[in-house]
């Protein structure tokens, strides 16, 4: 019985608590864009443009009761740019909005010259103006336009390459750009000669850069880069 009065009386508590919160007055608001505070894709002005236009505007001294957050969070959500979105009011009334970015991994040149941009998890992302991103390039994606086709395999090797070359230092700069084939093989041609490294499918490609790492160190070394026309590590 004492512990069913306790939590009765915590719970009115915690209800006047959130209450009150409700019946305060928004006091501005705050917006952050990544973990860093810095956006590839949106700045700050960008969110508040796209909040207005799903209705969000003269916010200061309004009830906080009366902003519809979920319907706020759809809106963003369905930017291609962003990944996660967050609105909440802190203790202060401050209309808080936390959006994490979609984080590009590689620039995808379709067939027909139009380009895109690939996420970590294989989503494709509208290139909306010139960014001095360094990214794997891959060209020959067999696709009109974005959305247009997808190719879950495809998709799955582009990003498995793309990572790696993101994250080793040596190849992120040999590599100058990956073709997919009409066989959707990869040929990849590097910044320094004039071969084209024959690489077959993306399966097993740590094995292959390790290959061909060793045939750099055991044999190019000493040939020279532009002895070989074309290198095949499939």
């Amino acid at each position: 019985m004492l512990w069913c009065a306790i939590s009765g009386a915590g719970l009115a508590l915690i209800i006047a608590a959130i209450n009150k919160k409700n019946s305060g007055l928004c006091k501005g608001m705050e917006i952050q864009i990544n973990d860093d505070g810095n956006g590839i894709f949106l700045n700050k002005k960008d969110v508040v443009r796209l909040l207005e236009k799903e209705g969000l505007k003269d916010i200061q001294d309004k009830k906080v009761q009366l902003f519809d957050l979920h319907k706020f969070e759809e809106g963003l959500s369905k930017q291609p740019w962003i990944k996660d979105v967050q609105l909440y009011f802190d203790n202060n009334q401050i209309l808080k909005v936390r959006i994490t970015e979609r984080k590009p991994e590689a620039r995808i040149f379709m067939i027909s010259g139009n380009s895109c941009y690939m996420d970590s998890s294989g989503k494709q992302l509208p290139v909306i103006a010139p960014m001095p991103l360094k990214l794997p390039v891959f060209t020959g994606y067999p696709a009109e336009k974005i959305g247009l086709r997808s190719d879950s395999v495809l998709d799955h090797q582009i990003k498995e390459i793309s990572a790696f070359l993101n994250r080793d230092p040596f190849w992120s700069n040999a590599i100058e750009q990956v073709n997919i084939t009409p066989s959707k093989t990869f040929e990849m041609i590097p910044l320094i000669g004039n071969q084209v490294i024959e690489f077959g499918s993306g399966n097993d490609y740590e094995n292959k850069f390790h290959r061909l790492l060793v045939f750099y160190k055991r044999v190019m070394t000493k040939t020279g880069f532009e002895k070989y026309a074309r290198i095949n590590v499939e």
